[in-house]
């Protein structure tokens, strides 16, 4: 039986926090150090860090975007397969039998 309430937009959101919640902590720690050696190594650290976010971002993207182009694919290729949202009476039922 299929879960009502989980869809391919939960997949999405989870795998968003899962790309993007390290780096943006990892942007603001430079604001949290408490010994800063140098405002040379802040700067290069906090441009590494935005670097590093923006990179992800891009890279996220498009892992998100492959990942709903082979969901839509699956589905296409096999419709009697149980939806994971929506309404599941219209489903076909196999049986070994």
């Amino acid at each position: 039986m299929a879960n009502e309430c989980w869809n391919d937009q939960w997949l999405l959101f989870i795998l968003g926090i899962w790309l993007y919640i390290p780096f943006i902590v990892a942007i603001f720690l430079p604001f949290c150090a408490t010994d800063k050696r140098s405002d040379h190594c802040y700067k290069i650290g906090w441009i590494a860090n935005i670097i590093a976010f923006l990179a992800t971002t891009i890279i996220g993207i498009v892992i998100i975007n492959l990942v709903a182009d082979v969901v839509k694919e699956v589905r296409a290729a096999a419709p009697n397969i149980a939806p994971m949202s929506g309404n599941s009476t219209n489903v076909t039922h196999f049986s070994w039998t």
